[in-house]
């Protein structure tokens, strides 16, 4: 290939995917506030913009480890208990193996 041509190609990726990843982190953007999958698809979007950007990259990275702290919250998974009654289900069962 030649150097005119490589460097077309290049700048056509860099910008489908710009165009890509803008277009779909703003639908998500979009349906946040609507039932669906909003957040989800702003961090699809992020991905495809991480394929090239560094930015694009840091930021997804960013919003992985605070998905991943909102669901050890929401899961308990931090070594702390919910305050208030232990639902029964989830009491220690006293079990005698004899």
């Amino acid at each position: 290939m030649s150097d005119p041509l490589r460097s077309l190609t290049r700048h056509g990726k860099r910008f489908a995917v710009t165009v890509a990843g803008v277009v779909v982190v703003l639908v998500g953007i979009i349906l946040c506030p609507l039932p669906g999958p909003g957040i989800a698809i702003i961090i699809a979007g992020l991905a495809i913009l991480a394929t090239e950007y560094v930015w694009a990259k840091r930021l997804l990275h960013w919003a992985r480890v605070k998905s991943r702290q909102a669901y050890d919250k929401v899961r308990h998974r931090d070594g702390r208990r919910p305050t208030g009654p232990v639902p029964d289900r989830e009491r220690p069962r006293d079990r005698n193996p004899a």
